[in-house]
């Protein structure tokens, strides 16, 4: 009796608790930078344009308000694809398109009367 109730305590620390919270982790990361990769371009835009205004104006709910406004009136009117284009100009790594960021100026200036 007493060798069976050894092997019963030793049945739980079988199990290497660091292994498994690192396959928790590693699944996780995985799952977010799955979902990272399918943000519309409208939500990619709008946080580029919110931390952008943030820095100038120190007023998260107005610049919130004022960039989803912005992002939607841009993308009014023209195709998927090429507001996608726009938003993926506007919010990469390199310089913008001039005309492109004309255009996300122009739609967030005429979002400006919204509080």
């Amino acid at each position: 009796m007493t060798n069976r109730s050894m092997r019963l305590k030793k049945g739980p620390g079988l199990i290497n608790i660091p292994a498994v919270t690192l396959c928790i982790i590693s699944s996780l990361l995985l799952s977010g930078s799955c979902t990272r990769d399918s943000n519309d371009p409208g939500e990619e835009l709008t946080a580029y344009c919110v931390r952008e205004c943030v820095i100038e104006t120190s007023d998260a709910e107005i610049c919130d308000t004022r960039c989803k406004c912005a992002a939607e009136k841009l993308a009014y009117g023209i195709s998927e694809q090429e507001f996608g284009k726009i938003a993926g100009a506007l919010t990469g790594n390199d310089a913008p398109d001039e005309g492109y960021a004309v255009k996300f100026r122009t739609a967030f200036e005429s979002c400006k009367g919204i509080k």
